[in-house]
């Protein structure tokens, strides 16, 4: 069911699924439960963000004092920098959008 009455979902429900950022998370219990452990899993992101963006801090340093890129193990944590680097920056790069049109164009214009 859809509904936006909270009150309602609260004595009705006893499993949410809420659809965010392309991905689909599912809660049983009832709308206070789904609440409460969404806002525990914002805060594990944000707490996994910031750990992140310490870590790539410390790289950050670490890369700009010149690493030697000679042995295996300073390839290996350049490589990781990098990979870090993209992380940090924008995220995921290969989001994509795909949808049709379901009628045939009578002009040139698609979207406006």
């Amino acid at each position: 069911m859809v509904t936006h009455n909270r009150y309602f979902l609260d004595r009705v429900t006893n499993r949410i699924m809420e659809l965010e950022g392309g991905n689909i998370h599912s809660y049983d219990g009832n709308f206070s439960y789904f609440m409460e452990k969404k806002i525990e899993r914002h805060e594990n992101l944000k707490a996994t963000e910031e750990k992140k963006k310490s870590l790539y801090k410390k790289e950050l340093a670490w890369m700009r004092q010149g690493a030697k890129a000679r042995t295996t193990k300073q390839k290996a944590r350049i490589q990781r920098f990098e990979t870090l680097e993209d992380e940090v920056a924008g995220g995921d790069s290969t989001e994509t959008l795909d949808f049709s049109v379901g009628t045939s164009r009578l002009g040139k214009k698609i979207i406006e």
